[in-house]
């Protein structure tokens, strides 16, 4: 019995610690991100290390290119660009799609993603 309470305390343990050193952009995608779509006239959208102009360039996105809206702060969009790639774009360029923030409740507490339409479809990852 008291290995059982060692490990069930051990894992609640390594538990909250994994929620505490997780990194903020794996938090920040849920809840109220939603999505965007870059919208330059021309040419293409610099993504910023930091919310300024004169941060460094970390991507370029063309138009009509997607993103993550993560959190908008003054002028400047927070975003998800590619899986795991966050920078800043001036919101100026970017037009959040309406719509597309939703919020999913299950009484189980997962919800499946399947390949197609119908519970015979396999569930993707």
């Amino acid at each position: 019995m008291k290995k059982v309470i060692s490990i069930l305390l051990a894992a609640s343990l390594l538990f909250a610690a994994w929620v505490v050193l997780m990194p903020q952009e794996a938090l920040a995608a849920t809840g109220t991100s939603q999505a965007g779509v870059v919208s330059v006239s021309g040419g293409s959208l610099n993504v910023r290390s930091a919310a300024s102009t004169g941060s460094a360039v970390a991507a370029r996105l063309g138009k009509g290119s997607y993103v993550t809206l993560i959190s908008k702060s003054g002028s400047w969009w927070r975003v998800e660009y590619g899986r795991g790639q966050y920078g800043y774009c001036h919101a100026d360029y970017i037009t959040a799609v309406p719509g597309s923030a939703a919020t999913v409740s299950t009484s189980s507490g997962n919800l499946n993603i399947r390949s197609g339409a119908g519970t015979a479809y396999a569930v993707k990852d």
